[in-house]
């Protein structure tokens, strides 16, 4: 377990994790009905699981990474509700939707505070 001061900074990277293997998972599953979605949700649910592998080994932490990471979270969720709408479930969808809003919703919240912070956007490694 992490330390005191680290835990909402751990619990953050454990929850882009677990978002980005659902996202995975349903890649893989939707593939061979719906190539061109299940590759998308196979791209985002790859990248947001090595950026949890990476900020875990302490290779970059950026500021500017974390509106972009929720933004791609939302994406993701917004496919898999896509999806299982597609497939017929009935209420499944919804809440996907409402997780991939929430995840919309922060990502703005988080890129506007990074814009009146003044602090730059660009990625450093």
């Amino acid at each position: 377990m992490p330390r005191i001061e680290n835990k909402k900074q751990f619990f953050a990277k454990v929850q882009n994790a677990l978002a980005g293997f659902l996202i995975f998972l349903n890649g893989i599953d939707s593939f061979q009905d719906y190539p061109v979605i299940g590759f998308i949700n196979i791209i985002i649910g790859t990248a947001l699981f090595s950026v949890f592998m990476l900020s875990k080994k302490g290779k970059f932490d950026n500021e500017f990474i974390k509106p972009l990471i929720l933004f791609s979270e939302g994406v993701g969720l917004l496919l898999v509700g896509y999806v299982s709408f597609l497939k017929g479930a009935e209420r499944l969808p919804y809440v996907f939707y409402a997780a991939a809003a929430g995840y919309l919703i922060a990502s703005l919240v988080q890129f506007r505070k990074r814009l009146a912070e003044g602090k730059s956007l660009k990625i450093d490694f």
